[in-house]
């Protein structure tokens, strides 16, 4: 096999806008899929704490 290598050029915009978009897509894709409960930061139960102590 004789590969040779590949040069892209891009802006320092170019790849923050296509970045900006990517993020944008990916932290979008799950919207309407899941749920975080109001209470999603709230302490564990005493003895499921206890329990990753033990």
């Amino acid at each position: 096999m004789n590969a040779t290598p590949a040069v892209i050029k891009v802006t320092i915009s170019q790849a923050r806008a296509s970045f900006s978009k990517w993020v944008n897509q990916a932290s979008g894709g799950m919207k309407g899929k899941i749920a975080i409960p109001d209470d999603f930061d709230a302490s564990l139960p005493d003895d499921l704490l206890n329990a990753f102590e033990a």
